[in-house]
């Protein structure tokens, strides 16, 4: 497993995973990526688009892509006024927040239009087992692997505690393309794309 969720799952994720929010972005004109990490998955999620404005922000500083402008985020406080993004992208980060809750809010408080969030679906222990192997692996060098996953009725009932939310979209996914499909099951990967209600 730690073989299989090493360098060349990664690589293999980015370029799945940047192809299915590059659908999801398009039209965007100016972009938030929050716990954007290296900074590698949006920026070849952006290549097939007219470059929009991009800012994205993270607790530790491994931003390696000179296309958005980073600042440092202390977990909590996003540093950016209201509604000043028309889309917000989460991307395997809310498993991973003490207060997820509060990472949303702020998420919903700096977009006017879409958030898109990548995470992950645990709906018995087998999916919980195996997700904290990947997360271990995926996240050791970092040690970034302590996460919390919600159920597919754990993320209703997630979205259904904020105001200011006309429509969330799921979409179950496979990032990892069919040789990982048995390691790494669709049932555990979902993109939520949550539309705000416009004021």
């Amino acid at each position: 497993m730690g073989i299989l969720h090493g360098a060349t799952s990664k690589k293999i994720r980015q370029r799945h995973l940047s192809r299915m929010i590059s659908d999801r972005i398009s039209g965007a004109r100016k972009i938030l990526d929050i716990g954007c990490g290296d900074g590698l998955l949006l920026d070849e999620a952006l290549n097939s688009h007219p470059k929009p404005i991009v800012h994205c922000c993270d607790i530790i500083k491994s931003y390696s892509c000179d296309r958005a402008i980073f600042s440092a985020y202390d977990g909590a406080t996003l540093p950016y006024d209201d509604r000043c993004f028309d889309l917000v992208l989460l991307t395997d980060v809310l498993h991973h927040c003490r207060d997820p809750a509060c990472v949303f809010g702020q998420a919903l408080r700096v977009c006017s239009e879409r958030i898109i969030i990548k995470d992950h679906i645990s709906n018995n222990i087998l999916d919980e087992i195996l997700l904290k192997t990947m997360d271990f692996y995926g996240n050791v060098q970092t040690g970034g692997y302590d996460a919390r996953y919600l159920s597919e009725a754990g993320w209703r009932a997630f979205f259904q505690g904020f105001e200011g939310i006309e429509s969330v979209k799921s979409e179950k996914i496979q990032p990892y393309g069919p040789l990982f499909s048995l390691p790494f099951p669709r049932g555990l990967h979902v993109i939520h794309t949550i539309e705000k209600t416009r004021v």
